[in-house]
């Protein structure tokens, strides 16, 4: 049996997963606003974490990494990460001169922002061998647990074009706009059994849409197997830059059993209207990281039955959180539990 534990943290992700082996895997980890600590530090207490993945280099998918990579009562195996060339790379980051100048403000912003990441990157050079610090670029696949993944680094044109941005804003002492980290997400690709699943980071749609094709042009054993999934994270926290016109056909099987789940805060904007429309349409089963007061039940849409959350309604002006986990049998449907944060 493999789980898939989406922890409710807001516009952010954290994602655990539990192998059929019985160790544990990381998919980034935010932590709760108005919380000091990452809740997979109570889930991951005691275990065997077989991997830790950093998707990419934003505070909402690193924040409490690097205390579950110190945790004592946690044993790290490998550490996956999309970036070569790390020295330079946080040389630029750390420098205040190339964000604004070097001034009181500039510092601060430096540390607010890039602090967390540096002491992630500390935390994983005392901690972890060198051997297994696993740069993702490219398309690799690796078994792990009994389940296989197909771990989508960017390529090299995009990491070429990111790194010439580091440069120019080294030179003219100017910042990296937000966005440009999201190019360089991370996404995977799980198969167990009859089931592929797709957690898609924060992938823009322009590099969503050749996923299918990248893993076919590596030539790797799994291509033939294909790329429609039981189960899609939506990406970037259901954000309109993470949706094509065709992402439902593209990644996913033509199943009303199927599910799509989202990790976001239920704002007005995570997940945008537009998306939120575009998935419920499709008559998937939708599972959510927030709730309002009504409990889940079945709602209809584009008159055709789809089990949505809390009768469909967007946005919930009063919602909470909690923790979706989806649990994947090697064959058969996939089961979907809601969790109150606080369990």
């Amino acid at each position: 049996m493999l789980k898939v534990h989406i922890c409710g943290v807001g516009d952010g992700d954290c994602i655990v997963i539990e192998l059929p082996d019985g160790r544990f895997g990381l998919i980034d980890s935010y932590i709760l606003p108005g919380s000091d600590v990452s809740p997979a530090l109570d889930i991951l207490a005691g275990k065997e974490l077989a991997f830790c993945c950093l998707t990419h280099p934003d505070k909402d998918h690193l924040l409490g990494m690097a205390d579950i990579i110190r945790a004592k009562n946690i044993d790290v195996g490998e550490f996956w990460y999309a970036l070569s060339d790390l020295h330079g790379i946080l040389k630029i980051w750390t420098n205040p001169t190339f964000y604004g100048g070097s001034t009181p403000v500039s510092h601060r912003w430096v540390e607010q922002q890039n602090g967390p990441l540096v002491d992630l990157f500390d935390a994983v050079a005392d901690e972890i061998k060198h051997e297994n610090l696993k740069t993702k670029l490219g398309v690799q696949a690796q078994d792990v647990g009994g389940v296989q993944f197909v771990v989508f680094g960017p390529d090299d044109a995009t990491w070429n074009r990111y790194r010439a941005r580091l440069d120019r804003a080294r030179c003219e002492c100017a910042r990296v706009p937000k966005r440009y980290n999201n190019r360089l997400s991370i996404c995977i690709l799980m198969r167990y059994g009859d089931h592929a699943i797709w957690l898609l980071g924060d992938l823009p749609r322009a590099q969503l849409r050749r996923l299918p094709t990248r893993e076919h042009n590596e030539q790797l054993p799994i291509a033939r197997m294909g790329a429609q999934a039981s189960m899609l994270k939506v990406p970037h926290h259901g954000a309109a830059d993470g949706l094509f016109d065709e992402i439902s056909e593209t990644l996913m099987r033509d199943s009303n059993n199927d599910v799509v789940a989202f990790s976001a805060s239920g704002s007005d904007m995570h997940p945008h209207p537009s998306v939120w429309k575009y998935w419920t349409e499709t008559n998937k089963r939708i599972a959510a990281t927030w709730t309002g007061n009504a409990d889940p039940s079945e709602s209809v849409s584009s008159g055709a039955t789809a089990h949505l959350v809390d009768q469909c309604t967007r946005p919930i002006c009063e919602s909470r959180p909690r923790d979706v986990l989806i649990t994947v049998p090697s064959s058969g449907n996939i089961a979907v539990e809601y969790l109150d944060s606080d369990d």
